[in-house]
């Protein structure tokens, strides 16, 4: 099978060939085209053999999860550790420590201790008494529940400031440069977070790539000054959660941190305008994620039942 390459890399090698590839791409019949643009170019995701075969993969692995899921009947030790970590591992790659004393203090002392917004959340996902939000509002409901009294303890001057999020504008750097303007105005926020959401519920597009498409559109709408990372690896397991294992869920953001400079560049090569809205490579890179979560928590399952 052949590896899917970016149009950029088309691009450096033949200018022609990059506007023909993107024509066949865009208007191909495998394609799935989206009501929203990716930098300045309409967004789209090309059924490639690879992801297809890498969806199989992860379905096939659901499976044999579950399977040993029903065998071992330590899971809910299992699966709080995983919560644990995965609370952790969000945080970390915000460059925020987070102990696992801290949440066990959280889980049993005061509702305002640090990070008991975060474990509170995860905590609900875990016994199925979340829903996934339905309206901008409820994002932001789940926001103030999850992550505002921490952001107001650590830099107050970062509360929502907006109607529903941000009022002004914001930008993402990696320290040396700006890499991603968040949307603005708020009322483009507003619209495109109502498109994020429809798209979650359009059962017409494989769950796995809306799933993929919802988490770049999040994070490329941005639509808090803090907490968008934090809040949409959330979203993200509890959509996981909702399909698939929930074991699975709760290892996602150990694989998006072990591949933290893979994992921001999707972002940023999403928006690269001589990617031309193609959101392919950023389903692949997520889908390479989704599978090594499974395939840690599996190999996390064999191995206390081989023991």
């Amino acid at each position: 099978m052949n590896q899917y390459r970016t149009l950029k890399s088309w691009f450096h090698e033949d200018e022609k060939l990059h506007r023909q590839k993107y024509k066949e791409r865009y208007n191909g019949e495998e394609t799935l085209r989206f009501p929203f643009s990716a930098g300045e170019n309409p967004a789209f995701v090309v059924l490639a053999g690879e992801v297809t075969a890498k969806s199989d993969a992860i379905r096939k692995m659901q499976i044999q999860l579950e399977h040993l899921e029903s065998e071992l009947p330590c899971l809910p030790v299992i699966l709080m550790d995983s919560l644990f970590q995965e609370i952790e591992q969000s945080n970390a790659i915000e460059g925020i420590h987070c102990s696992r004393k801290e949440l066990q203090n959280a889980l049993s002392v005061q509702p305002a201790t640090r990070f008991a917004g975060q474990l509170e959340q995860y905590l609900r996902l875990l016994s199925g008494k979340v829903q996934f939000p339905e309206t901008p509002g409820d994002i932001r409901k789940l926001y103030d529940a999850m992550l505002l009294e921490d952001i107001i303890r650590d830099t107050p001057h970062n509360r929502p400031d907006g109607r529903i999020f941000r009022a002004h504008s914001v930008a993402v750097t990696d320290r040396l440069k700006t890499v991603h303007k968040g949307i603005q105005p708020e009322s483009k926020i507003i619209q495109l977070m109502e498109t994020a959401l429809s798209l979650v519920q359009d059962h017409a597009i494989p769950f796995l790539i809306r799933t993929a498409v919802f988490h770049f559109l999040f994070g490329y709408i941005h639509p808090f000054y803090d907490g968008n990372g934090r809040l949409n690896r959330f979203l993200t397991s509890l959509l996981v959660s909702g399909e698939f294992s929930t074991l699975a869920a709760l290892q996602l953001s150990s694989g998006f941190r072990k591949h933290q400079k893979k994992y921001y560049r999707a972002f940023e090569e999403a928006e690269h305008p001589l990617n031309k809205g193609d959101l392919t490579p950023f389903v692949l890179m997520f889908l390479d994620i989704l599978e090594e979560a499974f395939s840690v928590g599996i190999s996390r399952l064999e191995n206390l039942k081989s023991s």
